[in-house]
């Protein structure tokens, strides 16, 4: 993190177990490590990663970390459009960031390959906020449902007691479709 010096890794869904961890987005939840460095959160994974008997949703799919390996023998990919519309975007003192991040990468012996992520659609677009809702909604039922939401501190447009309102609201309808609709963009991607 750019204001905390923290580095933190999101895995892959079902790379970690959630066993025990409170559930937000079925569908969407993940555990990884929040630590000082990169090598840290690779030796954090190495530990969590892989089923545990406890979390169905878990792959037992290996992970293999060498902190010697030759950064020029990966394959790293960069979304050269993000890139490309930050560059030219009106705010050249964050395109010298972005820039200087790419030539430290580079000099690093990375050959970056430039990637196309799939084209924005209304469709996409709607999609993250269908599927937070509804599954937020869903994992706070009880809480909606006991009225107790009126209790809680934030009650702004946004904020999770209305996320959860505006969720239990969705029609199980749109939601599948939004399910198809993830399908498609998975397969895209």
């Amino acid at each position: 993190c750019v204001r905390t010096g923290v580095t933190g890794l999101r895995p892959t869904y079902g790379r970690v177990s959630r066993r025990g961890a409170m559930a937000l987005v079925w569908t969407m939840d993940k555990i990884g490590p929040m630590c000082r460095g990169v090598e840290d959160c690779a030796m954090v994974l190495h530990s969590i990663f892989g089923p545990d008997g406890l979390d169905r949703t878990a792959a037992d799919a290996p992970f293999r970390w060498n902190p010697a390996s030759k950064l020029s023998e990966l394959k790293i990919g960069f979304d050269s459009a993000a890139f490309d519309a930050i560059k030219n975007g009106n705010d050249p003192a964050r395109w010298k960031v972005y820039e200087a991040v790419l030539a430290a990468i580079r000099a690093l012996g990375v050959d970056l390959k430039p990637i196309a992520l799939p084209k924005s659609s209304p469709e996409y677009q709607a999609l993250t906020s269908i599927v937070i809702n509804s599954e937020s909604a869903a994992s706070f039922q009880k809480l909606t449902e006991s009225g107790k939401l009126n209790d809680l501190a934030q009650q702004r447009e946004g904020s999770w007691p209305n996320t959860f309102r505006v969720g239990s609201t969705i029609p199980a309808a749109d939601y599948l479709r939004a399910m198809r609709v993830r399908r498609r963009l998975q397969d895209e991607m």
